[in-house]
């Protein structure tokens, strides 16, 4: 055994030499961050003070397994040689932990391989990442450990410690285990980390870490010029799902509310020009992944609000499938908002209601910017705006002059009644095992308040003119079957 003072400084010497081999590449937490997560003392500039260590260090661990001189020589080989690969591509830390466990204890280094889903998950095999470990009570992981190592004592282990250390989701001090760096083990949403170190080379083809990372930093520099192997950066988004994630990935809290909004923007423009009224939200790439990065930044509301209005404005005439989504994504400033501020203050939902007024001034118009594919395109865009956590906080009859364009649009092109069917007919499946029975229910808040006097000729219109039987589906024809039942029972109920 290696006397501890000495042990503790070659491996230290050993991961300053590997963090600082390769001085160009960009790091995701700085030198100090990294050090306080394994507790050693460093100074901390933001603090300008030391950082007090705890009793026990990630050295104090390491030290307490390996038993000889030639067993820590193996490890820094195999770290050493994984690291020349994957400098830059993965958490050292992890990599330098992992090799410890592979060679001080095969055994436990095969239970990660076999748990590593649990390991990632916590304590809860039923929830994921959620810390449910009840002290009076054996925990999910601890049951598993204690049943491959056939131990009581299982948390007095130091192996144990280490995975801890890896997986920080399943120890008792998670807020001091964990420090966000999301080139960890833990991680594997866009990149599978525990993957890519048992390869211990990168994959063919991938975008490297570094490419992103350094992307991100022009980004900061707001050279909103670059581009991603040779392509604008906003067209890549577009077009590529893995770049749009690896981005999400590192640049998430790196960016600033001027340069979300410009990206943003690019990309917004380039959907509705490559798809026009068929441009939607929900599985394009870019998308989602912008709006997570935007909403955890602090935007300034009258800034952030004038430029969604304006996106808001530009999608409008093009498609309104692409609009809601985009109401509902993106119309909040900031997640640093009060609670209630939705029910203080409405005025982006009314402002976004008068554009679309004035966007819709004629049938042709609202026409135009529909997809037949998604027929609850305008129910669910009325409601997204309308409502708040389900609260009204919009009147449907600040929707009257949309009511009255609808009845308009009707009467020109009948493309347009299964839009309206499914603003006043609200569709409820009876039974997952019979795909044919449903349940129709008359949506009286939606067909008055948005209708108004109107219903009656709406509900005449679809009781006596849709031609049903040329719809291709069982179901399709079926619903409106429906649809003229129900409106002239409800015809007759009227005027009775």
């Amino acid at each position: 055994m290696i006397e501890i003072k000495i042990f503790k400084n070659i491996i230290n010497n050993f991961r300053n030499m590997c963090l600082g081999f390769y001085k160009k590449e960009i790091k995701i937490l700085p030198k100090h961050r990294l050090d306080n997560r394994i507790k050693i003392i460093h100074y901390n500039p933001e603090l300008n003070a030391e950082i007090v260590p705890g009793t026990e260090d990630l050295f104090d661990l390491i030290h307490k397994i390996i038993t000889t001189p030639r067993e820590l020589k193996n490890i820094f080989r195999r770290t050493w040689r994984a690291w020349e690969s994957l400098h830059g591509e993965i958490d050292f830390d992890d990599l330098l932990v992992c090799n410890v466990i592979r060679y001080s204890n095969p055994r436990a280094f095969n239970f990660i391989l076999i748990n590593i889903g649990k390991l990632r998950r916590g304590d809860s095999k039923d929830q994921i990442g959620e810390l449910i470990n009840d002290k009076k009570e054996p925990s999910f992981i601890q049951k598993i450990w204690e049943e491959y190592f056939d131990i009581e004592k299982w948390k007095t282990s130091n192996i144990y410690k280490l995975i801890e250390f890896l997986f920080p989701l399943i120890g008792d001090n998670y807020d001091e285990f964990y420090e966000r760096s999301n080139q960890r083990v833990q991680y594997d949403e866009f990149t599978d980390y525990w993957r890519r170190l048992l390869l211990e080379e990168l994959e063919p083809r991938i975008i490297r870490d570094q490419e992103v990372l350094t992307l991100v930093e022009k980004i900061k520099t707001n050279k909103f010029n670059s581009q991603f192997r040779r392509k604008a950066i906003h067209n890549q988004l577009y077009n590529s799902e893995t770049f749009s994630q690896k981005f999400e990935q590192f640049a998430t809290n790196k960016l600033d509310s001027k340069q979300i909004r410009l990206l943003s923007s690019n990309l917004f423009r380039t959907i509705l020009k490559s798809e026009r009224f068929k441009a939607r939200t929900f599985d394009t790439n870019g998308f989602m992944e912008l709006a997570v990065i935007s909403n955890g930044i602090k935007h300034l509301k009258e800034e952030y609000e004038n430029w969604f209005l304006l996106e808001m404005k530009k999608a409008l005439p093009i498609s309104i499938l692409f609009a809601r989504g985009l109401f509902s994504e993106w119309h909040l400033y900031s997640d640093h908002i009060s609670e209630n501020w939705e029910e203080e203050n409405k005025s982006i939902r009314v402002r976004t209601i008068n554009i679309a007024k004035k966007v819709y001034d004629k049938p042709e118009k609202l026409i135009k910017a529909l997809n037949d594919e998604y027929p609850t395109t305008l129910k669910y865009f009325i409601d997204d705006i309308s409502m708040f956590k389900e609260q009204r906080v919009i009147e449907y009859k600040q929707w009257q002059w949309l009511g009255k364009l609808l009845l308009e649009s009707i009467q020109k092109n009948h493309r347009i009644t299964p839009f309206v069917t499914n603003l006043i007919f609200d569709i409820i499946s009876q039974s997952p095992r019979k795909p044919y029975k449903y349940k129709i229910s008359y949506n009286e808040k939606h067909a008055n308040g948005i209708f108004g006097d109107g219903i009656n000729n709406i509900l005449e219109i679809i009781s006596n003119s849709y031609n049903y039987t040329t719809y291709n589906t069982e179901k399709d024809r079926q619903f409106m079957e429906y649809y003229i039942k129900k409106s002239n029972d409800i015809l007759k109920q009227l005027k009775t």
